[in-house]
């Protein structure tokens, strides 16, 4: 991958559990930081949920290695260019350290 092609940025947020006043739980997003990728598309797709029709977007998402975006927990998001997408899975090219891949789906 060539830096040229990082052109896209993504900030990436993760749960944070805090407790309010009563004593309840509540989950927040705290931001990890920006980071520039690259992104490529795959075809759009329709599913049906109950009686509604759900659309959803899949995402290759392509950063450099960094550790923070290694382990990054179920729940966390990334936003991109106003859109949230939702990490399915998150893979490490050749296993090297150098390229972090994810795929990603946006649901509407």
């Amino acid at each position: 991958m060539r830096a040229g092609k990082l052109r896209l940025k993504a900030e990436i947020f993760t749960p944070n559990n805090t407790t309010n006043d009563f004593g309840e739980i509540s989950l927040n997003f705290d931001s990890i930081g920006t980071y520039y990728c690259d992104v490529s598309t795959k075809p759009r797709y329709e599913e049906r949920d109950d009686q509604t029709l759900v659309s959803k977007v899949a995402y290759e998402v392509h950063f450099r290695y960094y550790s923070a975006l290694e382990n990054l927990p179920r729940e966390s998001y990334i936003m991109l260019e106003g859109k949230k997408l939702h990490i399915l899975s998150i893979a490490h090219v050749m296993h090297r350290q150098k390229h972090i891949h994810m795929v990603c789906e946006e649901r509407t």
